[in-house]
């Protein structure tokens, strides 16, 4: 008998083979010194937020398993009152596991790029009218400005020009 897990009650012999009788001992009994363990119909089992390792040979926080239960950028987290665990979601992401889109997220998120673009070019127009605006009152007033023509001739613009000195002075 594995005496840590039943006590032996005698022996007998079956087919001329001797073997010991055991009885099992109470779950309270080998059930005991790990928090992450306890009795269930007289079976010693992992509690609910721990889940048995095979490998390690030990009941293991459900969040360090690898993979982790929640999907992509999702923590997750040891529950409370026997509720297991649970998975902090990233905003883009809901479901008891995280694993579906939040679709209200994505399309707050369109949203937003679509009131940003149309405030962009509602700025961007504003600006090219006030610019316009602007250069047409300085225009207005600074007067016409004449910039002198190469092309033109001297011969033209000195027509009507009667010099330095009016015709009629002495």
């Amino acid at each position: 008998c594995d005496v840590n897990k039943a006590k032996p009650i005698g022996k007998t012999e079956l087919d001329g083979l001797p073997f010991e009788v055991c009885k099992p001992l109470p779950c309270n009994e080998t059930c005991k010194g790990d928090d992450r363990k306890h009795c269930v119909d007289e079976s010693c089992v992992c509690k609910p937020q721990f889940k048995y390792d095979s490998v390690k040979n030990e009941c293991q926080s459900i969040c360090d398993l690898k993979p982790s239960p929640c999907y992509g950028d999702a923590v997750c987290e040891i529950g409370t009152d026997y509720q297991s665990f649970y998975c902090r979601c990233p905003p883009k992401r809901t479901g008891p596991l995280c694993q579906r889109d939040n679709k209200t997220f994505l399309s707050a998120q369109l949203n937003i790029v679509i009131v940003g673009v149309v405030l962009s070019s509602l700025l961007l127009m504003c600006f090219v009218v006030s610019a316009s605006i602007i250069s047409r009152l300085k225009k207005k007033l600074e007067g016409p400005s004449f910039k002198k023509d190469p092309e033109r001739s001297t011969q033209r613009e000195l027509r009507g020009y009667d010099g330095p000195y009016k015709a009629s002075d002495p």
